[in-house]
């Protein structure tokens, strides 16, 4: 599954991007950021985890400390709404 970065990204070492759009925005180093997301005007810590459940695409925007952990699911998904803090 593609990526798609830019414009105005920077992405930190060791970062992993997978089904994601991400868009004027910070990713720090040994981010992992997966699923069918839209992360537009975000900060993202050190070693932050976004990962988005179901098949539709979501728009994040977002500032993370590091080493967050977050789940997000679409409306009409089977959990429908949630959100999921580790």
């Amino acid at each position: 599954m593609k990526a798609t970065l830019g414009p105005y990204v920077s992405i930190g070492a060791g970062t992993f991007i997978e089904g994601a759009e991400v868009i004027d925005s910070i990713a720090l180093e040994g981010c992992r950021v997966t699923g069918p997301l839209v992360i537009k005007q975000s900060m993202l810590g050190r070693r932050v985890s976004l990962h988005a459940g179901g098949e539709r695409r979501i728009e994040v925007r977002t500032v993370l400390g590091d080493d967050s952990q977050i789940e997000v699911r679409s409306k009409g998904d089977e959990s429908s709404g949630e959100y999921v803090y580790r």
